[in-house]
């Protein structure tokens, strides 16, 4: 194989394990979001859903 030429099985190889990386990072990162999103460890033990009062937040604010 001369210099110039493409291994093209060298190169799906490296497309795969890219994208296989690629995919395990972002499932990594998605956990804590997803996690922060389910109720709380005290509401879980309460039984009783999770009311919030947003009608005096306004645009910007954070709880």
């Amino acid at each position: 194989m001369s210099k110039n030429e493409v291994d093209r099985s060298k190169r799906r190889f490296l497309i795969a394990a890219t994208t296989a990386v690629g995919g395990v990072a972002a499932v990594g990162a998605a956990v804590p979001f997803v996690m922060s999103m389910l109720p709380s460890e005290r509401a879980k033990a309460a039984g009783a859903p999770v009311e919030v009062d947003v009608s005096k937040i306004e645009p910007g604010m954070m709880l």
